[in-house]
């Protein structure tokens, strides 16, 4: 019963891990697809600059793809709590419908009753600091950039939150970007549809056809997105047409109602009476009205803004006249300026993948998928060579029994059915054990991990037959085939044979015996040991592969887990010495921003600052192309006070080229391109290039191309222009609130904490940390297993010796230790070959499970050694313990009754 039962566990192990890691993947995609097609969201989200109107809304639902359209609004404010800002994206979709589309699930409170009501989704936990509570009152900051243009586009400057939701708009806690406020968002904010008094919309929420029945996740849907947008967008070409020209007459008609006041204003000056200012006034409202109540164009909402604030000041002299005539002469020009700008707007198409939540999930289930592809096989062949093992020697002790039922007149068949099916109940319902914990046991831990990092509901972990189907036929079938070549293999011997036991394999000289200066040495039990090392070979290679199998598998967690937290330690600690890039609206507009110019000065903020360029770009051929980024610095020479270039292998710093480029390492690695190589890119504006790999740099995140002005001038035949800025901020400088301050600048369009993304490295970090976790504690049990299963054999095999050598005087404690001795040694040497293995591994893991635009670490750390054998060790003394029992119950007599 207790071989029946090792062997029903190691295979419930092996096959347990292997299809509950398998089944992880599937079970965390299709839990968030459920949640979402639950909550109706969106497949596309179009967005526009000049705003969509109720007919654009309705050509996108008559789109014969489309299953339902509905228009709507969502603004980035800086609302205020109390003396707390928080970045904010305001929704206005609640409706009445029974399943609206991006719907959300009411965690507490209730849902709102008028449009001053909100629902609140804590989005960012690191920016959020908990005291945000139902009942609370959020205003619109004064701090916001477009201030005049909000306080005019909604019905109440403050609302009051009643509730709190989660949505699958945020199932991260890694925020969305923002433009506004801190550049991150920290707060999502749910109103009622009608809270903005607009009568445009700023998005598209679109669901297609068929959609929902796919797997958000796979290929298929992925497939039916791309397909689908080329109609919408050459729909939106056609709207784009429509709504260009509908605001060029709304801009004309605004001007002439504008021309009309700056002309009475003329003829009042030059009379030199102060009229009665209501005829202005209403000739002023007029315009506003053209701009703002019958069109409704978002684009023409900051149209009047000096001519209404001269009205609402007031003309009661001269000096107020003269500042209503500029007023007016400002808004004329900016009206004029607007019938030119226009005709550069088109619709921007974004789809799920565009969601920070939802590729950032999309990417880390897609790692565990990765590791299931690894993991379990190595794992699985593990614990099936301890089965086989196992099998191969219950067979080989029963040779008397086979023997006495040849004898008797049984068959070969016959027999070899016997141990047919004792292999067949004992892995199969192994399988069976292992299937019922390991579906449920490793998703369900694996998902937990992540669960720090997603904001979804618990993963649900059905019985997958599509992978028991594959697993239960490899896991039964390897175990009834070593069964049969065991049984084969007695029965070529007669019953005569049969009935004798094997004779002990014959004791040789050992390479240690050559070696008197250390051979004498050894005390008699001592040379023993070293002699049975050798003796029973099958043993020695069994037990070291076993545990080098489980101590390479330990090494490959801790592996991992060290080249994950490269990522941050070596990408923001190391290689990145700036805190903040800013993005501008270009070097015309950052040249003219003084606030930003005051900001920049003030070295209690910033010690040190560079300008640089940056687009994104693509290198290689056609065939195999990489998405990357080039940088050009203004200053080359002081590049490395921001980014360390620097070779991975060596250290050796990377000096800045005067010509070619440096390329980081994974780039290199997929493109096969070393030092001296060229290499062929394309920038933003399709322009192609080809430049000389001068140095290739280590870098874990993101792929680019470092180069100076004149290299990127030569390449492409344009100059690149510094509209972007890296930023060292001072040391007591909080980098949140640098940000927030910087992104008040009216120049500045973005920006981009280091600390932020340090951050949320770190937190996908953490749930990494806890799937590797749950590698290394399999790996650990599938150790122990092992040394357990191996050990019984072992002591099954000798129990005639064990008995002999108890009965010539050895006390109990040394009979354990002649057989704890050569288990320790044995597991020491397959500890530290498993070590070697490990490291093959390791790379050859961290290689698979890279997604694109990350490079894990390549290097263990030397704790992780010392942790795998550790384990290894702690696990064998485990061992030791358990199995000093079984060696204590031997039966002397019983065992030394000879088959004679």
């Amino acid at each position: 019963m207790t071989r029946f039962l090792s062997i029903l566990f190691i295979v419930a192990l092996g096959s347990g891990f292997m299809a509950g890691l398998a089944a992880t993947s599937p079970d965390m995609y299709d839990t968030a697809d459920k949640y979402m097609d639950e909550n109706n969201w969106f497949d596309l989200d179009i967005k526009s600059t000049l705003g969509f109107t109720a007919d654009d809304v309705a050509a996108v639902a008559s789109d014969a793809d489309v299953k339902e359209a509905i228009g709507t609004n969502v603004f980035d404010i800086v609302l205020a709590c109390g003396d707390t800002e928080y970045t904010c994206r305001v929704f206005a979709t609640l409706c009445d419908a029974e399943n609206p589309m991006n719907g959300v699930v009411l965690k507490e409170g209730r849902m709102p009753e008028n449009d001053g009501e909100c629902l609140a989704q804590i989005t960012m936990g690191r920016y959020f600091d908990g005291d945000i509570k139902i009942g609370d009152v959020l205003t619109l900051s004064g701090d916001n950039k477009n201030y005049d243009i909000l306080d005019g586009c909604i019905k109440k400057n403050s609302l009051t939150v009643v509730g709190f939701v989660e949505s699958p708009m945020c199932i991260s806690i890694t925020a969305e970007p923002s433009t506004v406020g801190t550049g991150r968002i920290a707060l999502d904010i749910y109103t009622a549809a009608d809270f903005f008094k607009t009568d445009y919309f700023t998005d598209i929420f679109v669901t297609l056809k068929g959609a929902a029945e796919l797997d958000a996740f796979g290929d298929e849907y992925e497939d039916l997105i791309n397909g689908r947008l080329s109609s919408i967008e050459a729909l939106g070409d056609d709207r784009m047409k429509i709504r260009r020209d509908s605001i060029k007459e709304t801009a004309r008609e605004s001007m002439a109602f504008l021309q009309k006041a700056a002309m009475l204003a003329a003829q009042i000056k030059s009379a030199g009476t102060m009229p009665d200012t209501a005829a202005i006034k209403q000739i002023y409202e007029n315009a506003a009205a053209a701009v703002l109540t019958a069109s409704g164009e978002p684009a023409l909402a900051s149209l009047l803004p000096q001519t209404e604030k001269a009205v609402a000041e007031g003309i009661s002299d001269a000096g107020g006249l003269e500042a209503l005539a500029s007023a007016i002469a400002a808004d004329i020009k900016a009206a004029d300026n607007m019938t030119g700008e226009v005709s550069e707007v088109s619709w921007i198409l974004r789809t799920r993948y565009d969601n920070t939540g939802f590729s950032a999930y999309d990417s880390n289930v897609g790692k565990v998928s990765a590791l299931s592809k690894i993991f379990p096989a190595f794992f699985f062949m593990v614990a099936l060579l301890v089965a086989l093992t196992t099998m191969t020697r219950l067979v080989e002790e029963n040779r008397a029994q086979i023997g006495t039922l040849k004898a008797l007149g049984f068959t070969n068949g016959q027999i070899l059915r016997e141990y047919m099916f004792y292999s067949l109940l004992s892995s199969a319902l192994g399988c069976a054990l292992g299937f019922a914990v390991g579906f449920r046991l490793f998703p369900r831990a694996i998902s937990s991990a992540y669960s720090m990092m997603f904001i979804l509901p618990e993963t649900q972990t059905p019985f997958r037959a599509d992978i028991a189907l594959w697993v239960a036929p490899v896991t039964v079938g390897s175990i009834l085939l070593a069964s049969f070549l065991a049984c084969h293999a007695e029965y070529k011997a007669s019953p005569a044979a049969l009935m004798q036991p094997k004779a002990p394999a014959a004791g040789k000289r050992i390479f240690l015996e050559h070696l008197p200066f250390i051979w004498k040495k050894l005390s008699f039990t001592h040379k023993v040991t070293c002699r049975n090392l050798f003796r029973y070979k099958k043993r020695f290679f069994m037990t070291v592969i076993g545990v080098a199998g489980c101590s390479a598998l330990l090494l490959t967690g801790f592996g991992l887990r060290d080249s994950v937290s490269d990522i941050v330690d070596k990408q923001f600690g190391e290689i990145y010495k700036y805190e903040l890039t800013l993005m501008t609206g270009g070097e015309e507009a950052m040249q003219s921003d003084d606030a930003l110019a005051a900001l920049l000065s003030d070295k209690s903020l910033v010690s040190d600052k560079m300008d640089f360029f940056e687009e994104n770009a693509k290198a290689g051929e056609a065939v195999k192309t990489e998405s990357i980024k080039i940088c050009v610095p203004s200053e080359p020479s002081r590049t490395e006070n921001f980014i360390a270039l620097r070779n991975r292998k060596s250290g050796e710093a990377i000096a800045f080229p005067e010509n070619g480029t440096v390329l980081t390492e994974k780039l290199c690695e997929k493109l096969g391109i070393s030092v001296g190589d060229t290499v062929t890119l394309e920038n933003a504006d399709g322009k192609k290039g080809t430049v000389t790999v001068a140095g290739i740099t280590e870098n874990y995140i993101s792929s680019y191309a470092y180069m100076n002005a004149a290299t990127y001038e030569s390449a492409f035949g344009t100059s690149p222009e510094f509209s972007h800025v890296m930023c060292r901020l001072a040391g007591n400088a909080d980098a949140n609130d640098a940000t927030g301050r910087f992104m008040n600048c009216e120049s500045v369009v973005f920006a981009n904490s280091s600390v932020s993304l340090k951050n949320s490295f770190s937190d996908s970090i953490k749930s990494i940390n806890g799937v590797i976790l749950t590698l290394i504690l399999a790996a650990g049990l599938l150790c122990m297993v092992t040394l357990y299963n191996l050990t019984n054999v072992n002591i099954c095999e000798r129990r005639k010796e064990l008995a002999t050598i108890r009965v010539l005087g050895f006390h109990k404690r040394e009979v354990e230790n002649y057989i704890f001795r050569e288990t320790n040694i044995l597991s020491f040497i397959g500890a530290a070959a498993g070590l070697l293995v490990g490291v093959w591994l390791h790379s050859f893991v961290v290689r698979t499970v890279e997604v694109d635009q990350v490079m894990f670490g390549r290097s263990i750390y030397p704790m992780s050694y010392i942790y795998a054998l550790a384990i290894s060790v702690a696990f064998t003394l485990l061992v030791n313990i358990v199995m000093r029992g079984k060696i204590r119950s031997i039966d002397m007599v019983e065992a030394m009754k000879a088959n004679d």
